[in-house]
C-alpha cells in the first residue's frame, strides 16, 4: 500500500462537548429535582390513600403538599390532580428546555466552527501554507443544518424524559406503590436521561467537528483524506476498522464522495453515523515529510549555516547544538516556526509545535526563553 504524505488531523475539542455536556447536564438536573419535589410533595397529601414514606417533611414540602391537597379535595381523586401536576410540571420544563435551545446549539455550532478553522489554518502554516478563511455559503448551509439538529434534540430531551415519567406515576397511582419506589423508579429514569444527554453532547461534537472539517477541505481543493479509526467505542464498526487499516478500499477516500460501507449500502463519511468518532488526515500532494522529528536528514538540512557549510552562530557566538541531537531538533523548530510566523516564536508557541513533534516539552523549557 502506497504511503501519501499527508496534514494532522483534526480532533473534535473535548473542551467543547463537556462545556456542552454540562449545560445540558445543568437543566436535566433542575428538571429531575423539581419533579422529585412536587411528586413527593403531592404524595404527601394523598394519605392515606396513597402509602408514603417516614421520611422527614421540611416547610417548603409541607406547603406544596397542603396546596395539592386542597386541589384533590377540590377535584375529588388523587389520579387526576398527580395528571394534573404532572402536565403542568411538562409544559414548564419544555418551554425552559424551548427557550434555551436555539441559543445553546448557535453557540455550539459557532464554537466548533471557529475551531475546526483555527485548527485547520495552524495545521496548513505548519506545512508552509498561509489561509484566511471566510464564512462561505456552504459552511453558513453546514452551521444551519447543525443548529437546527441541536436544537431539535435538546428540545427531545424533556419531552422523552417528561412522557416516561408520567407513565411511571400513573402506573405507581394504579398499584399503590409509596414514594419510595417512584423515587427510585424515577433516579432510574434521571440516570437514563443523563446518559443520553452526555451521548448527544458527545455525538454532535463529533459529527459537525467531521461535516465542518469536510466543508474545509473541499473548498481548499483537497481532493483525499485518509481514514483514521478512533479505537474509542467498545463495539467498533468492522468496516470502519477495515477502512483504517487499508482493507475494502480504504484507507484514503474521495472527500467530496466518502467511502462506501458495504454494511450500510452508501458512501459514509468519517463521523458521520451513529456513534462514530472517526476522523482523517487531509492528503496533500508534494507535502514535505509530516513530522521533521521523523526525518532527521531533513532536519539537519534546516540549520542555518555559513558560507562554509558549517553551522552558523546565533546571537552572542553561540554555536548550534550537534544536529540530530534533541536540542538541535528544538532549535531547529524554533527558527522554522519563527520565520514562518514572522516574529520569535514564544516559547509557549515552540513548545505546543514540539509536543506535536513527540519532542519533550522539558528540552523547550530549557533551551528557548523568549
Amino acid at each position: 500500500m502506497t504511503t501519501k504524505q499527508t496534514l494532522r488531523p483534526i480532533h473534535p475539542s473535548a473542551a467543547i462537548a463537556a462545556q456542552y455536556h454540562k449545560r445540558l447536564q445543568t437543566m436535566v438536573d433542575a428538571m429531575h429535582k423539581s419533579l422529585a419535589f412536587w411528586l413527593h410533595a403531592a404524595y404527601l397529601a394523598n394519605e392515606p390513600e396513597m402509602a408514603a414514606d417516614a421520611a422527614p417533611i421540611d416547610s417548603k414540602t409541607k406547603t406544596a403538599s397542603q396546596q395539592i391537597r386542597k386541589a384533590i379535595e377540590k377535584e375529588g381523586g388523587p389520579a387526576k390532580v398527580l395528571l394534573g401536576v404532572m402536565r403542568q410540571l411538562g409544559r414548564r420544563w419544555q418551554k425552559k428546555f424551548d427557550n434555551m435551545a436555539d441559543e445553546m446549539a448557535e453557540y455550539f455550532a459557532t464554537e466548533v466552527s471557529e475551531r475546526v478553522d483555527g485548527t485547520m489554518r495552524r495545521i496548513l502554516r505548519d506545512a508552509g501554507w498561509t489561509v484566511k478563511f471566510k464564512l462561505t455559503k456552504a459552511q453558513r448551509d453546514v452551521l444551519n443544518a447543525v443548529v437546527a439538529e441541536n436544537v431539535q434534540l435538546i428540545k427531545s430531551i424533556p419531552q422523552q424524559h417528561l412522557g416516561q415519567v408520567e407513565g411511571l406515576v400513573m402506573r405507581s397511582v394504579q398499584t399503590g406503590r409509596d414514594v419510595g419506589g417512584l423515587t427510585k423508579e424515577l433516579h432510574k429514569r434521571y440516570e437514563i436521561t443523563k446518559r443520553r444527554a452526555a451521548f448527544i453532547a458527545r455525538q454532535e461534537n463529533n459529527k459537525a467537528t467531521a461535516i465542518l472539517t469536510r466543508v474545509r477541505q473541499v473548498e481548499l481543493g483537497i481532493k483525499e483524506a485518509k481514514w483514521l479509526h478512533s479505537h474509542a467505542g467498545k463495539t467498533p464498526r468492522p468496516s470502519h476498522v477495515a477502512f483504517a487499516n487499508g482493507k475494502d478500499g480504504g484507507p484514503y477516500y474521495d472527500v467530496a464522495k466518502g467511502m462506501w460501507d458495504k454494511d450500510e449500502g452508501r458512501y459514509v463519511f468519517p463521523g458521520e453515523l451513529f456513534n462514530c468518532r472517526c476522523i482523517s488526515r487531509s492528503v496533500i500532494p508534494g507535502l514535505k515529510p509530516k513530522s521533521m522529528a521523523q526525518d532527521a536528514s531533513w532536519m539537519e538540512s534546516q540549520h542555518p549555516r555559513d558560507a562554509n557549510g558549517q553551522f552558523a552562530k546565533v546571537s552572542g557566538g553561540v554555536t548550534h547544538p550537534k544536529a540530530g541531537t534533541t536540542t538541535a531538533k528544538v532549535w531547529t523548530l524554533a527558527h522554522q516556526l519563527s520565520n514562518k510566523l514572522g516574529k520569535h516564536a514564544t516559547k509557549k508557541e515552540v513548545a505546543e509545535a514540539a509536543k506535536e513533534l513527540g519532542l519533550n516539552p522539558a528540552t523547550v523549557a530549557t533551551q528557548y526563553h523568549l
